[in-house]
């Protein structure tokens, strides 16, 4: 059996180019390995079959449930950096806000009974502001940044259930796509 080598567009021949138990690049005769080292089409990659010389050969796709997995792991991780342009995402830095959004209306709502809160009193000996005024705009803050994430757990959520309910032939990222975009497109007001 001969086999052609479009490289040299020459024939291999048995015995001096053994290549019917070829599988793979480094089996094959060194004039058949550097198909390999180019780029093949898109969709495409060069395989060795049957012991043959290299071909294209289309991309098997991975199967739906990793491919679905990786498209709703895109969409997280484009709602984590949303999140991050309204937050910082440094550890514990929304804990600390969280506590003195928390401290803060509940001052608001007591009528400023008492003390300030201490994360309320920071924020104004920080930006010289009474403690009234650091209650409302640490308030005013929080409501801004619960909106935000209102949005983009919305924008996520649904993103994730498109891709869910989509079948199994679909193409997930074209499906998940927009909603990475919409997430990438919110940006906090200056």
């Amino acid at each position: 059996m001969k086999y052609y080598n479009p490289a040299t567009q020459t024939e291999a021949i048995p015995g001096i180019h053994d290549v019917t138990s070829a599988t793979k690049k480094t089996d094959m005769p060194a004039e058949a390995q550097e198909w390999f080292t180019r780029p093949a089409r898109d969709g495409y990659e060069w395989k060795c079959l049957n012991g043959k010389w290299p071909e294209e050969v289309p991309i098997e796709p991975a199967p739906a449930a990793t491919r679905r997995q990786s498209a709703c792991a895109a969409i997280d991780h484009a709602a984590g950096n949303a999140r991050s342009h309204f937050a910082t995402s440094s550890a514990f830095i929304e804990s600390e806000y969280q506590r003195a959004y928390d401290t803060a209306v509940a001052w608001i709502n007591s009528g400023y009974q008492g003390d300030a809160p201490k994360p309320v009193k920071s924020d104004a000996e920080a930006y010289g502001r009474n403690e009234q005024e650091a209650a409302q705009y640490i308030k005013a803050t929080g409501d801004y940044w619960f909106a935000a994430l209102d949005d983009i757990r919305d924008i996520r959520l649904k993103g994730k259930q498109a891709v869910k309910a989509s079948p199994d032939d679909a193409d997930f990222m074209a499906i998940a796509q927009p909603f990475i975009d919409r997430l990438e497109a919110l940006q906090p007001h200056q």
